[in-house]
């Protein structure tokens, strides 16, 4: 091919190199939605009036045909804003609090599994959203 092009031969080898690069993400997420097929609900999240604490409390539930035994459960506090767009996308990279606790529960085919997460400590006095994510295993 080099020989016909060297134009054409660049590109191909610019193109196998963002693949090395780009492919195990995209593999890593396909496999996630797959084997480990999870959705998860935040059903209250509250801050104390009498101390420094914020509580969210969630759901998660198995959508996947395997029944799970380990959960890294990863729990954010991010500002709520009225903001679309980049500035939006920038204040969920940037999180007021977050915390990520691994769960040894069994979680069965088809089953809930009741959260819990304490945040101690916690003075931002604004409106916040919460959000859950859960990797099982």
């Amino acid at each position: 091919m080099a020989r016909r092009s060297s134009v054409a031969s660049l590109f191909l080898i610019i193109f196998a190199l963002l693949m090395l690069v780009i492919a195990p993400f995209l593999i890593k997420m396909k496999l996630g939605e797959l084997l480990r097929a999870t959705s998860t609900e935040v059903t209250m999240a509250k801050k104390l009036t009498f101390s420094a604490s914020f509580i969210v409390e969630g759901n998660i539930y198995n959508n996947s045909n395997k029944d799970f035994t380990l959960c890294l459960i990863h729990t954010s506090i991010i500002k709520q804003t009225d903001a679309q767009g980049l500035k939006a996308y920038i204040n969920m990279l940037k999180p007021i609090a977050k915390q990520s606790i691994l769960v040894r529960q069994d979680l069965p085919k088809e089953g809930v599994m009741e959260f819990q997460s304490v945040f101690d400590n916690y003075n931002y006095s604004d409106d916040v959203n919460a959000t859950l994510k859960a990797e099982c295993y």
